[in-house]
């Protein structure tokens, strides 16, 4: 949520891009960190449903968040962001605090933070950074070319370029 402000905000080509990027890191964490989360909250006996449900609502939005966001866009780009963002706040507060609770009592806050300082939940997430970052990669390169290709977004082309040198 707090980064996509950075794309409603971003004055210059170079934050816009610095926001994308944050994006992108904290969506490759977000997806573990939630299974992980879902696993610790739902009994075992209905953990498969709950990541299978958690699984097609995250196919959903890959497939729709082009199309709502391009038509956003399409009226000003920082609006994409800006929906983003209040999605993003208004789900944080309309979902309650969670206890998990394990054994005994309740477990504080700081243990709950503490619990996903793992090596294999930090693998998962450094995977699915790799993974994210090469996906973008392909992306940025694939536009990249199409622009050189077809003489389209000269003056972009020159912002980013600018801004991979500065990086």
């Amino acid at each position: 949520g707090v980064v996509s402000l950075v794309g409603v905000l971003a004055s210059s080509i170079e934050l816009f891009l610095i926001g994308r990027a944050l994006q992108g890191a904290a969506n490759a964490f977000t997806t573990p960190l939630l299974i992980s989360m879902l696993a610790a909250l739902t009994p075992p006996h209905h953990r498969g449903r709950a990541i299978g449900t958690y699984s097609s609502m995250q196919a959903a939005g890959v497939a729709f968040a082009p199309l709502i966001g391009g038509a956003a866009a399409a009226v000003d780009y920082r609006l994409a962001f800006a929906l983003a963002a209040a999605a993003a706040f208004a789900l944080a507060a309309l979902v309650p605090g969670v206890q998990i609770h394990h054994g005994a009592g309740p477990v504080s806050q700081r243990d709950r933070w503490r619990s996903l300082a793992n090596r294999p939940l930090a693998r998962v997430c450094l995977i699915g950074f790799a993974l994210q970052s090469t996906a973008t990669a392909v992306i940025l390169l694939v536009s990249l070319l199409g622009a050189d290709r077809f003489g389209r977004w000269q003056h972009a082309r020159e912002h980013l370029d600018a801004a991979l040198v500065d990086a």
